[in-house]
C-alpha cells in the first residue's frame, strides 16, 4: 500500500507523516520529560542530547546532502563501495570524536554520572549517523515511507524510556532508551538498504576502496564543513550558558530552545521534501523551474510570518502546553522567540539552493564568519548582562544570517548568474 504513493505528492505526504513523528521524538518527548523531572535535571539532559547532536553532525559529515544530490541524479552509483566508503569514514571519525567527547566529559567530571552510561549514550550518535545515511538513500529514490517505519520504532523506545523515568524517578534511564532507539533505527535501516539496494551487511561495512575513498573524502569536506559550521553556530549559546550560568538557568534556556525547535520544526519537513526537488530543478536549468524555486521561497517565508504572529499572540498557551508552568518565564521573551523562528523559515530555500547549485564555498564563508561574530558578541556583550540578553543577541545574529543568505540567494537567481552556474558541474 505504501509503495503505491509516488512523486512529489507522495514525498510531501510521507514527509508530513515523518514530520509528525519527528515532532513527537524531538519535542513532545521532551515536553513530557520537562514535567516529570526537575528543572536542573532537564537542563543537563537537554545539554547532553545537544552534545550527542554535535557528535552526530561530525559523523554525518555532510553525507546526507551528497547522497541526495548524487543518487537523485544517478541511482546506479549507489553501490556497496559507494556506501561503504562513507561508512568507513564514519568509523574513523567516531574514534576521533569519541576521544574528544571523553576528554570533555572528564573535564566536566562526567557531571557525576555513570561513566559507562555516558559512554554508551554517546554511541547513539554513531547509530544515528548510519541510520541517516541510509535514510538519505531512501529519499533519493522517493521512498520516504521507509523513514516513517524507522521513526516509529525509535518513538516506541523513547516512549518506553519516559514511562520508566516516571515510575522510577530516575531520569538517566532515558539516556539508555535514547541509545536503544537509535540502535533500532540503524538496524532497521540496514535491513531496508539490503532490500532496496541489494547491499548485504558485510559489503556495507567492508567494501570501501582506497582508490575512491580519498576523492570522495575531498568532495565531502565542503559539505561537512558547512554542516559542522551550522551545528556549532546553533550550539555556541548553550555552551556559554552551561559554563557561566546556574544549572537551573540552563534548564530554562534549554526549555526555550525546545520551544524554538517546536516552532521551527516545519522547516525540517520543507528541507527534507524539497531537497531532491531543488536538486533536480537546478539540474534541469529550465527558467520556469527557477520561478517555482522563488515561489517556494516566498511560501516558506509567509509560513514563517504566520508562525511568528501566532506565537506572539498565543505564547502563554504554547509555553504551558509544551513545557508546563515551571517554564512560564519564557513568555516574557515572546518577540525575540518569534523573530528567531522567522529567521529559520527565511533561510530554508536559500541554504538548499546554495548547496545544490554547487555554491558550497559561499555558504561556508558566510556561516563561519557569522559563527565568529556570534562568539565575540555573546562572550563580550551578552553573558555579562544575563541570560535574557544572551538570547536577544543570539536572535539578532540569526536574523542577520538569514538576511545574508536571502540576499545571496536573490543575487544568484539573477538571469546573468544562472547562466554562469549552468556552466558549472553540479
Amino acid at each position: 500500500m505504501l509503495k503505491k504513493i509516488h512523486g512529489l505528492r507522495g514525498d510531501f505526504l510521507f514527509s508530513g507523516i515523518n514530520f509528525g513523528f519527528k515532532l513527537i521524538n524531538n519535542l513532545i518527548i521532551f515536553s513530557i520529560l520537562a514535567r516529570i523531572i526537575d528543572l536542573d535535571d532537564f537542563g543537563l539532559l537537554s545539554y547532553l542530547v545537544m552534545l550527542s547532536a554535535i557528535a552526530f553532525t561530525v559523523l554525518e559529515f555532510g553525507h546526507r546532502f551528497i547522497v541526495i544530490k548524487e543518487v537523485t541524479a544517478n541511482v546506479k552509483i549507489a553501490t556497496a563501495e559507494y556506501v561503504s566508503n562513507k561508512v568507513f569514514l564514519k568509523n574513523v571519525l567516531f574514534a576521533i570524536v569519541g576521544g574528544v567527547m571523553l576528554s570533555f566529559c572528564w573535564y566536566k567530571s562526567f557531571w557525576n554520572l555513570n561513566v559507562v552510561l555516558l559512554g554508551s549514550f554517546f554511541m547513539s550518535a554513531y547509530f544515528l549517523s548510519i541510520a541517516r545515511l541510509n535514510i538519505a538513500l531512501f529519499h533519493s529514490i522517493s521512498k520516504f515511507y521507509l523513514e516513517t517505519l524507522i521513526l516509529i520504532i525509535n518513538m516506541a523506545f523513547l516512549m518506553i524510556g519516559i514511562g520508566l523515568v516516571y515510575y522510577t524517578d530516575d531520569w538517566t534511564i532515558f539516556l539508555i532508551f535514547y541509545t536503544l532507539g537509535n540502535l533500532a533505527m540503524m538496524l532497521l535501516s540496514l535491513f531496508f538498504v539490503k532490500k532496496n539496494y541489494s547491499i548485504n551487511l558485510e559489503s556495507y561495512f567492508t567494501s570501501y576502496s582506497k582508490s575512491t575513498f580519498l576523492p570522495e573524502l575531498s568532495a565531502a569536506i565542503p559539505f561537512a564543513a558547512i554542516i559542522l559550521g551550522d551545528i556549532c553556530f546553533s550550539s555556541i549559546d548553550s555552551f556559554f550558558v552551561e559554563q557561566f550560568f546556574s544549572q537551573k538557568e540552563l534548564g530554562i534556556y534549554e526549555g526555550l530552545k525546545k520551544i524554538l525547535v517546536g516552532l521551527s520544526i516545519l522547516t525540517m519537513i520543507l528541507g527534507t521534501a524539497l531537497m531532491p526537488w531543488v536538486s533536480r530543478t537546478i539540474k534541469s536549468g529550465i527558467v520556469k523551474s527557477y520561478r517555482n524555486i522563488l515561489l517556494a521561497f516566498f511560501t516558506t517565508v509567509s509560513t514563517g510570518v504566520c508562525i511568528f504572529l501566532l506565537y506572539v499572540y498565543f505564547n502563554d498557551i504554547v509555553v504551558e502546553l509544551l513545557l508546563g508552568e515551571k517554564f512560564m518565564e519564557i513568555t516574557t521573551w515572546d518577540t525575540h522567540i518569534g523573530m528567531f523562528v522567522f529567521s529559520k523559515y527565511l533561510m530554508v530555500i536559500p541554504t538548499l539552493y546554495l548547496i545544490m547549485s554547487g555554491l558550497h564555498n559561499t555558504r561556508l564563508v558566510i556561516i563561519y564568519i557569522m559563527a565568529l561574530i556570534s562568539i565575540i558578541v555573546i562572550y563580550f556583550y551578552a553573558i555579562p548582562y544575563g541570560m535574557k540578553t544572551t538570547f536577544k543577541m543570539v536572535t539578532y545574529i540569526n536574523l542577520m544570517l538569514a538576511i545574508v543568505y536571502a540576499l545571496v540567494f536573490f543575487y544568484y537567481m539573477l538571469p546573468s548568474q544562472q547562466n554562469k552556474l549552468k556552466s558549472v558541474n553540479i
